[in-house]
């Protein structure tokens, strides 16, 4: 599964919602419904809810404290973040605590996995969108 989260100030939202890998799985389960036989919940589909909600909390945590990113990867992780590649949990989070950049855009896609009832990210890929710096 494969999130894109774009655009935006970087840094700047603060969200929540997504259950890390050491809590058990949100309450919601998938379901079929109407005619077209694809899972969904309520109105949207069930990929957008989970993707929506990782996306939420993910940034709830780089903003309050980046240390706790590591319990949504795993050790064969991986990020690019702007060319530099790292793997591992350890290794990411070391990446992600030393930022201190001024807020500017940004494109950030994540790549999801379901492992033990846990949503976690498989790939995270970051660039500044420099061109729409000024």
């Amino acid at each position: 599964m494969g999130v894109s989260w774009r655009g935006g100030e970087r840094w700047g939202r603060r969200l929540s919602g997504f259950r890390p890998r050491s809590v058990p799985p949100p309450s919601w389960e998938p379901r079929v419904t109407g005619s077209g036989g694809g899972f969904r919940m309520g109105d949207k589909p069930i990929w957008e809810q989970i993707g929506s909600s990782f996306v939420q909390h993910y940034y709830q945590i780089f903003d309050t404290d980046r240390t706790h990113l590591g319990s949504l990867y795993i050790d064969a992780s991986c990020l690019t973040w702007e060319g530099q590649q790292c793997q591992g949990k350890t290794a990411i989070v070391e990446k992600l605590s030393a930022d201190e950049d001024p807020i500017i855009g940004f494109h950030q896609i994540f790549i999801l996995k379901n492992i033990n009832d846990a949503w976690v990210c498989t790939n995270d890929m970051f660039r500044l969108a420099l061109h729409n710096y000024g």
